[in-house]
């Protein structure tokens, strides 16, 4: 049997929150108080003997081949048993609706996750700092939480448009806008941190000389803020696309009827047990995802 209550899921949501709430508040206080000590300490080469390489070696090839390799070719052997019967032109539309909403959500959030850097960098009181943290709250919020959270008022304000007559149906449950609202909060924080590390790299002196240099704001931002946070801004969009690209609770929630996405499309399949039909979603999920590692990991040697 199954039970539907918007009141009963609003309350558990409001729970959970709350000791999200909590648990991240006690997590920055411990950081806080450990920061002076962990700043004071230095680091040092742990130099390991060939046994210990060799173990630690194997490790990590045991965790890749449980973590990754041997459920991708168990993806690809289910993908080829089930290819004929499962692709059909639905797939442009799955493939078409994830590009779609994970390259506007990513855009919307690293364009927030610059403005929000740069706010906390100008001003780093304490409101501010405060700001900064409920904007990345999201992330540690479950995305079926954050989707009752949202879907709740969003829902309401429907129906009193329509009360007054100002539209004859709803309009916003099931619109791109919240769905684009809903994923923004989920993974701001996975935009704002690679930013922000880029931004800290701007010293106080390089932006003083920017100013001298520039004559305005943007001649500022292009010359010199721009090519500092690339690196940063770049990675912010890789990791935000990945993230929207698999996410499932939020899109399954705040999605139309009929909206469906790769994500959706392995819910359907495994929640009718069909694991095999949905090896085709998932591989081209996992698929797009490595390649923003391989461009990461290119970045990364060309900086090294």
């Amino acid at each position: 049997m199954v039970f539907f209550s918007l009141t009963t899921a609003a309350q558990l949501a409001a729970l959970l929150i709350g000791v999200i709430f909590i648990v991240v508040l006690f997590e920055q206080y411990w950081q806080a108080k450990r920061g002076s000590s962990l700043t004071q300490g230095s680091s040092q080469r742990f130099d390991a003997s060939k046994p210990a390489k060799l173990a630690m070696t194997l490790l990590c090839t045991l965790i890749f081949l449980i973590a990754f390799l041997i459920p991708f070719l168990q993806l690809i052997y289910w993908t080829a048993l089930n290819f004929r019967q499962d692709f059909d032109a639905r797939y442009i539309d799955f493939v078409t609706n994830s590009l779609m909403i994970a390259s506007m959500t990513t855009l919307f959030i690293a364009f927030l996750a610059i403005i929000i850097a740069w706010i906390k960098r100008q001003y780093p009181d304490k409101s501010t700092k405060l700001m900064t943290t409920l904007a990345n709250l999201g992330y540690v919020v479950p995305g079926t939480v954050l989707a009752v959270g949202i879907f709740i008022p969003i829902a309401w304000l429907d129906n009193q448009m329509i009360a007054f007559g100002i539209t004859s149906q709803q309009v916003l449950s099931g619109s791109v806008i919240v769905m684009l609202l809903a994923l923004s909060t989920r993974f701001m924080t996975v935009s704002f941190q690679p930013v922000d590390r880029q931004l800290q790299r701007l010293t106080v002196n390089q932006e003083a000389a920017a100013k001298l240099l520039s004559d305005s704001p943007y001649q500022r931002w292009r010359h010199v803020m721009l090519p500092v946070l690339s690196p940063g801004v770049l990675t912010a969009l890789l990791m935000g696309f990945v993230e929207v690209m698999k996410e499932m609770p939020i899109t399954l929630m705040t999605r139309r009827q009929g909206w469906d996405t790769l994500a959706v499309r392995v819910f359907e399949m495994t929640s009718e047990g069909m694991w095999g039909r949905a090896a085709l979603p998932s591989l081209l999920i996992v698929l797009v995802g490595l390649l923003p590692v391989w461009i990461l990991l290119r970045q990364s040697d060309k900086h090294s």
